[in-house]
């Protein structure tokens, strides 16, 4: 399985993200990991065999993608608590 992964390394990103999307949804201690699990699969699949290479364009794809990830879940929150403020500044300089 390891020739298999060094020989595709594009598939050992899928079957990483299968695997921990899989680990994501266990229930751990009444809570779920989630998506983050993926993060922690790939850690360990890559502390286990550091000969694969994964095409720099993937490797910076997949970087791009968790940053966003991570941006865009607190984003309603944010906006929820940055609105009333906004509201409150334009209806200051609103003209009567």
């Amino acid at each position: 399985m390891s020739n298999l992964f060094t020989q595709y390394p594009l598939a050992l990103i899928f079957f990483v993200c299968a695997i921990g999307y899989a680990v994501g949804k266990i229930n751990i201690l009444g809570g779920k990991i989630g998506v983050s699990a993926i993060l922690f699969i790939g850690l360990i699949f890559g502390a286990i065999n550091d000969t694969v290479e994964i095409p720099i364009i993937v490797f910076e794809l997949g970087l791009v993608l968790f940053v966003y990830s991570i941006g865009i879940a607190p984003e309603q929150l944010f906006l929820n608590q940055f609105a009333p403020m906004v509201f409150a500044i334009y209806s200051s300089f609103s003209l009567r």
